[in-house]
Protein backbone atom coordinates (compact mmCIF):
# COMPACT_ATOMS: atom_id res chain seq x y z
CA UNK A 1 0.00 0.00 0.00
CA UNK A 2 1.52 3.34 -0.95
CA UNK A 3 0.94 5.39 2.14
CA UNK A 4 2.46 8.59 0.56
CA UNK A 5 -0.04 11.16 -1.00
CA UNK A 6 2.12 12.78 -3.66
CA UNK A 7 3.85 9.86 -5.03
CA UNK A 8 3.06 9.49 -8.81
CA UNK A 9 2.51 5.75 -9.82
CA UNK A 10 5.92 4.87 -12.06
CA UNK A 11 4.59 4.77 -16.17
CA UNK A 12 7.23 3.67 -18.53
CA UNK A 13 5.41 6.01 -21.36
CA UNK A 14 6.22 8.96 -19.32
CA UNK A 15 10.00 8.73 -19.65
CA UNK A 16 9.97 7.97 -23.80
CA UNK A 17 10.15 11.52 -24.73
CA UNK A 18 12.00 10.94 -28.26
CA UNK A 19 12.29 8.92 -31.15
CA UNK A 20 15.54 7.99 -29.66
CA UNK A 21 14.25 7.03 -26.18
CA UNK A 22 11.85 4.73 -28.04
CA UNK A 23 14.46 2.95 -30.16
CA UNK A 24 16.56 2.71 -26.83
CA UNK A 25 13.88 1.17 -25.16
CA UNK A 26 12.43 -1.40 -27.85
CA UNK A 27 16.02 -2.49 -28.60
CA UNK A 28 16.80 -2.92 -24.83
CA UNK A 29 13.61 -5.36 -24.69
CA UNK A 30 14.30 -6.86 -27.93
CA UNK A 31 17.22 -8.19 -26.35
CA UNK A 32 15.15 -9.83 -23.77
CA UNK A 33 13.74 -11.66 -26.13
CA UNK A 34 10.37 -12.21 -24.10
CA UNK A 35 7.30 -12.20 -25.74
CA UNK A 36 5.02 -10.69 -23.00
CA UNK A 37 7.74 -8.29 -22.13
CA UNK A 38 7.37 -7.33 -25.59
CA UNK A 39 3.95 -6.54 -25.77
CA UNK A 40 4.29 -4.31 -22.62
CA UNK A 41 6.88 -2.30 -24.60
CA UNK A 42 4.79 -1.60 -27.38
CA UNK A 43 1.68 -0.71 -25.36
CA UNK A 44 4.32 1.83 -23.13
CA UNK A 45 5.14 2.94 -26.88
CA UNK A 46 1.90 3.51 -28.05
CA UNK A 47 0.51 5.40 -24.79
CA UNK A 48 3.64 7.50 -25.34
CA UNK A 49 2.78 8.32 -28.23
CA UNK A 50 -1.09 8.86 -27.28
CA UNK A 51 0.17 11.25 -24.53
CA UNK A 52 2.76 13.37 -26.50
CA UNK A 53 1.39 13.64 -30.25
CA UNK A 54 3.92 15.49 -31.38
CA UNK A 55 6.39 12.52 -31.37
CA UNK A 56 4.74 11.32 -34.26
CA UNK A 57 3.54 12.08 -37.62
CA UNK A 58 0.56 9.72 -37.29
CA UNK A 59 -2.14 8.90 -35.13
CA UNK A 60 -1.58 6.18 -32.67
CA UNK A 61 -3.99 4.93 -29.72
CA UNK A 62 -2.97 2.83 -27.83
CA UNK A 63 -3.41 -1.09 -28.43
CA UNK A 64 -7.08 -2.52 -27.69
CA UNK A 65 -6.09 -6.39 -28.44
CA UNK A 66 -2.95 -8.30 -28.48
CA UNK A 67 -3.83 -9.45 -31.72
CA UNK A 68 -2.71 -5.52 -32.72
CA UNK A 69 0.60 -5.70 -31.73
CA UNK A 70 3.18 -6.80 -34.68
CA UNK A 71 0.66 -3.98 -36.76
CA UNK A 72 0.91 -1.16 -34.47
CA UNK A 73 4.35 -1.73 -33.48
CA UNK A 74 5.28 -1.36 -37.53
CA UNK A 75 2.85 1.58 -37.57
CA UNK A 76 4.44 3.33 -34.80
CA UNK A 77 8.19 2.78 -35.78
CA UNK A 78 7.01 4.34 -39.16
CA UNK A 79 5.19 7.00 -37.64
CA UNK A 80 8.54 7.58 -35.59
CA UNK A 81 10.53 7.72 -38.62
CA UNK A 82 12.26 4.48 -37.44
CA UNK A 83 13.08 0.60 -38.35
CA UNK A 84 13.63 -2.06 -37.09
CA UNK A 85 16.42 -4.50 -38.09
CA UNK A 86 17.45 -8.18 -37.42
CA UNK A 87 21.22 -8.72 -36.60
CA UNK A 88 22.86 -12.35 -36.17
CA UNK A 89 23.36 -13.42 -32.21
CA UNK A 90 26.96 -12.43 -31.10
CA UNK A 91 27.96 -16.12 -30.38
CA UNK A 92 30.95 -16.32 -27.40
CA UNK A 93 33.98 -17.73 -28.10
Amino acid sequence: MNDNPHSVPYCTADYLKTPQDIAAYLNAVLEEEDAQLLRVAINDVALAIFRQPHLASGKITPLETESQNVGSLLAMLHALDLEMSIQPRRKST
